[in-house]
């Protein structure tokens, strides 16, 4: 094979390695943008990234600039186009980075030791062993990566800041301990069974880097599970006070109802001695108490009364006009489920639109049954598209711990039912829709 030959390979490998890190990157992250944009975004990164290899291999070779330029493209990248937070958006390009190194130093080791020759000496000619080396790497990088990103994608979450710090710096050690590994063996006083002694140190410090920080995700996830049971304790225990509140809201309505009987009689008598002035003002006094006066459902089920009570509440106090369609009382679902599904949903939208100037502050909470399934409905008006400003539906709070909790808790919830969420927009109102099987139809 030619020298110009070589070139051409180097540089479809090179190109291809930062296509490799862009999608890998985007995969396990997420875009911001549309699908169009992305790639396009995705497609000039992987130029400067083919730059920036071409320049190293041709014209740098002082060690270190490799990584320096990587990090400088990728970095950037991830922070202003991909989703997730900002420790994945440091961790994934880097780890990816890294990843690769381990994978080329090992194969490195062992090529040198079998062909007995010399590491630098391999890595710079021009043979088909080093054709098959490069392939090899880049072949063994997809199939470990592509394992990672399936296993972790969108589950990536620590919550701890020592877990964060030792998941950026254990790869940086690994990383360290297998380069240095490399550079000793370049050492021509070093013998061949010396070097597969030093392949195997490698070898073993990546794999139980691995190992700990695959224990380290799973131990961070059961933390982050436990957080999110007790957040949906702590909520349905706050729904539960609000729902005690409602005793003073019926306790309003008998009052109003008793006090109403006298009035009545009161307007009647001052129709018959045609005092009817006075009887239009006490007619108005009426009026108003009944518009001021709360809505009580009072359906078969005790739960359901009381959270649409609530939700009706908190609407109100923020001046949202709110219809509610109930026809399906939902009696054999778990009194907790109802509160959590029906407020989480009902809260997002009341946020939404107290939040929001200028926006139909109208919202709609329909209940219905259809054959053997429960449909829950909220929907509200918006002022632009939520779900092309943030797809994924992530908190915009501060305290991510604290909130950002709410779909997931319905999502969990809904789940003893084999239920689904949908969440959706159309003609200006936002979406969301549950369907439920009924319990007794999945015993």
């Amino acid at each position: 094979m030619s020298s110009a030959y070589y070139k051409i390979f180097d540089g479809m490998v090179s190109f291809l390695q930062g296509a490799m890190f862009v999608f890998y990157c985007n995969k396990f992250l997420g875009s911001r943008f549309s699908r169009n944009k992305s790639f396009f975004l995705g497609a000039v990164v992987s130029i400067l990234l083919f730059v920036s290899i071409t320049v190293q291999n041709y014209f740098i070779t002082l060690s270190g600039f490799e990584l320096l330029f990587y990090l400088s493209i990728l970095i950037p990248y991830c922070f202003l186009t991909l989703e997730g937070k900002w420790y994945s958006k440091l961790i994934v390009p880097s780890i990816m980075y890294l990843l690769y190194g381990a994978i080329t130093v090992t194969f490195h080791f062992l090529f040198s030791v079998f062909l007995d020759v010399g590491s630098q000496e391999l890595m710079y000619s021009q043979s088909i062993y080093r054709v098959i080396l490069i392939i090899l790497i880049n072949v063994v990088f997809v199939f470990i990566i592509s394992i990672i990103v399936t296993k972790y994608h969108g589950n990536f979450l620590l919550y701890g800041a020592n877990e964060v710090f030792l998941s950026i710096i254990l790869p940086i050690i690994t990383v360290s301990v297998i380069f240095l590994t490399l550079y000793i063996s370049m050492d021509s006083r070093i013998t061949k069974y010396s070097k597969i002694g030093l392949a195997l140190i490698a070898f073993s410090v990546l794999i139980i880097s691995v190992i700990i920080i695959n224990m380290m995700v799973k131990i961070s996830k059961s933390n982050g599970i436990k957080t999110e049971n007790i957040i949906m304790k702590k909520e349905q225990e706050l729904y539960k006070s609000e729902i005690l509140s409602n005793n003073t809201y019926i306790s309003e309505i008998s009052s109003i109802k008793h006090d109403m009987k006298n009035k009545m009689l009161c307007i009647c008598k001052m129709i018959t001695d045609n005092k009817l002035e006075e009887a239009l003002y006490l007619c108005g006094e009426e009026q108003r108490k009944i518009d001021n006066a709360p809505v009580i459902f009072t359906t078969e089920n005790i739960y359901l009364n009381s959270i649409l009570n609530v939700i009706y509440q908190k609407a109100r106090l923020s001046n949202i006009d709110i219809k509610f369609t109930v026809k399906s009382y939902m009696t054999d679902v778990n009194g907790n489920d109802i509160i959590t599904v029906i407020g989480n949903l009902c809260d997002n939208a009341i946020e939404y639109l107290a939040k929001n100037n200028g926006v139909n502050r109208k919202m709609f909470v329909s209940l219905n049954q259809r054959k053997n399934y429960y449909i829950i409905t909220v929907k509200n008006y918006i002022s632009g598209s939520v779900l092309e400003c943030n797809p994924k539906l992530q908190t915009i709070k501060e305290n991510v711990i604290k909130h950002g909790h709410g779909l997931r808790n319905v999502r969990n919830a809904i789940g003893v039912y084999g239920g689904t969420l949908d969440i959706s927009e159309f003609d200006g109102m936002f979406i969301a829709n549950v369907i439920l099987e009924v319990p007794s139809t999945t015993e």
